[in-house]
């Protein structure tokens, strides 16, 4: 989030948006997201075993 944070005390924060994200064409991002060129599903098993199916298949593409 970008924005200003309060420390309220006692171990609450309270953060306040003060700007929007916004794609080239000036579409606004929040709430709707950015759809992936590649879309990679998170396999739960995997995580179990210390591994990230996502991370993985990108740095294969990246080192395409």
């Amino acid at each position: 989030m970008s924005g200003d944070r309060f420390n309220l005390g006692h171990g609450y924060l309270l953060g306040v948006a003060t700007a929007q994200y916004l794609t080239w064409n000036g579409k606004l991002i929040e709430g709707s997201g950015i759809t992936p060129d590649i879309e990679v599903a998170l396999e739960p098993e995997a995580l179990l075993q210390g591994r990230d199916s996502q991370l993985e298949k990108a740095l294969a593409i990246l080192r395409k």
